[in-house]
């Protein structure tokens, strides 16, 4: 009698691995841990046969060498890599191997480095060593940054990068913080991003020299030059930078004063300005007619506005409208009139030439540590439909907005209609000392008893009607102060004030459960 063996199971490839290895390649390459690639790439190759195989003979998956993987994952992710480019990085954490020592293990292949990322936590003390690029030209470098915590800057002696000689062809994107490099020898040119912050003995002559050799130059952010002077210098000629979007200036307003005047840039989208005012007018120093190329621009860009934000602060102001970010610290500090005149000529400049509906956008009022008085206060209310208020003190300053509280109640002498009547949002950031003041102040603006005010009372208060309040934040935004523990008695009484109102503490929302 004949015995048939039983037939052979069919043993079926899991699905994934009929995957063509160019796409498992591509897959792999998109998500990896970009922190720790090589030491990510060592517990994939475990996994089975093919995926070691497919690993071990793709140099593209290799090519970011950080210092975080360790010095053993290092070697071997170089080995990995054959003849392709790579990307040096050395990260501010997670390193337990020493700058000199990752770039002395990297140096051998300098000639195939496509991008160096080096950064310096502020804890680490000024290493100014660069084992490879302070010796060599590095051909086909595209990417530089240079980083080290600018709490940490000190004016330490100056390197050179490359031997002396000027910048590889290839390198588009540069970014420099508190390192001490010698600018002109590099001869930067043809570049696609430059970010230069706490550089010393940087001239404009040289800045100028760099955006007339790289036109097409789409982000450009300068701060902190604080060796820039114009004095002596013989005028610029206007440039017209056809690509540039992205301009952050944080410098003497004489000088961005300068670069503004003379930098066309047609298809701008961000522009965010950092300066200290002199004691002359906006409109003479910064907001002047030198700048009227720039108008269309600043229209464009305002006009992505959905709320402007406009906060009082020491020791300045602040406005953001869409694209158009201006921090301007006043010569004056907070006392005084002059950060609100600032303010007031700041924004009248804008409606005036870039967006006169500004008056209609959503405005968000932010005071820091400071007491306004009630006229100064009628300035924006008038002029202004500020939706959102931000009071916040963080108790260094005893510069509390109590005054502003109570003018937020019923219009009195000489003041006949309320204060912001569109308000539908406060940012509540004070200690429970002043909690009596906000109760007083909700009761007698939303109050049960205030409600013939709100609706009736005379012509100008009906002309503007008082705005239901939507909400209140308590120490939400961006407020500095340590919020005490949450008592839910007190947010019963503010709920008991305003039955409407929706609560918040520290962004959780707070229920009847309450």
């Amino acid at each position: 009698m004949d015995h048939q063996s039983p037939p052979c199971p069919i043993v079926q490839e899991p699905p994934i691995l009929s995957i063509p290895e160019e796409v498992i390649v591509e897959l792999f390459y998109w998500s990896i841990d970009e922190q720790k690639p090589a030491t990510h790439l060592l517990q994939l190759r475990q996994v089975c046969k093919k995926w070691m195989l497919i690993i071990d003979s793709a140099p593209l998956l290799w090519t970011r060498i950080t210092a975080a993987d360790g010095l053993a994952n290092v070697r071997i992710a170089l080995r990995k890599t054959r003849e392709a480019l790579i990307d040096v990085v050395y990260p501010s954490k997670d390193c337990k191997i020493s700058l000199v020592t990752f770039l002395g293990e990297v140096e051998h292949k300098i000639l195939l480095w496509r991008s160096v990322d080096i950064e310096l936590s502020g804890h680490t003390r000024a290493v100014y060593v660069y084992p490879g690029l302070q010796t060599t030209v590095v051909p086909s470098l595209e990417r530089l940054r240079l980083y080290r915590n600018p709490s940490t800057f000190s004016r330490a002696t100056e390197i050179q990068l490359f031997g002396g000689a000027p910048a590889p062809a290839p390198l588009a994107q540069v970014t420099i913080c508190n390192i001490a490099v010698a600018l002109e020898p590099l001869r930067l040119a043809s570049l696609s991003s430059l970010a230069l912050r706490r550089i010393p003995r940087v001239s404009v002559a040289e800045l100028w020299r760099i955006l007339e050799e790289s036109l097409d130059l789409v982000y450009l952010a300068l701060e902190e030059l604080n060796d820039l002077q114009v004095d002596m210098l013989a005028p610029l000629h206007p440039i017209h930078m056809k690509s540039m979007k992205y301009l952050i200036l944080e410098l003497p307003v004489s000088v961005i004063h300068l670069l503004l005047s003379n930098i066309h840039a047609q298809i701008l989208t961000d522009l965010d300005i950092t300066c200290e005012l002199s004691d002359s007018p906006i409109q003479s120093c910064l907001l002047t007619p030198q700048i009227a190329h720039l108008i269309p621009s600043l229209k464009s860009m305002v006009s992505r506005t959905n709320i402007m934000e406009l906060g009082f602060q020491r020791p300045g102001i602040s406005i953001r409208a869409g694209g158009l970010g201006l921090e301007l610290n006043t010569a004056g500090g907070v006392g005084g009139a002059g950060i609100y005149a600032c303010m007031q000529q700041a924004i009248e400049w804008l409606m005036e030439n870039v967006a006169p509906y500004l008056a209609t956008v959503p405005t968000r009022l932010h005071f820091q540590d400071i007491n306004p008085r009630a006229q100064d206060a009628w300035l924006f209310s008038n002029t202004l439909r500020v939706v959102e208020l931000s009071l916040y003190d963080n108790g260094r300053f005893a510069n509390v907005p109590t005054q502003l509280l109570s003018d937020l109640g019923p219009p009195a002498p000489p003041f006949s209609q309320w204060l912001f009547p569109n308000l539908e949002v406060i940012h509540f950031d004070l200690g429970d000392t002043y909690h009596p003041r906000l109760f007083h102040t909700l009761r007698g603006r939303y109050g049960a008893s205030s409600s013939t005010s709100r609706s009736g009372g005379n012509a100008e208060t009906r002309q503007h009607p008082l705005r239901p309040l939507r909400e209140i934040r308590f120490y939400g935004g961006k407020g500095f102060a340590y919020a005490p523990e949450k008592s839910v008695e007190f947010l019963k009484m503010v709920q008991s004030k305003v039955p409407s109102t929706t609560l918040f503490w520290r962004r959780e929302l707070e229920t009847e459960e309450m």
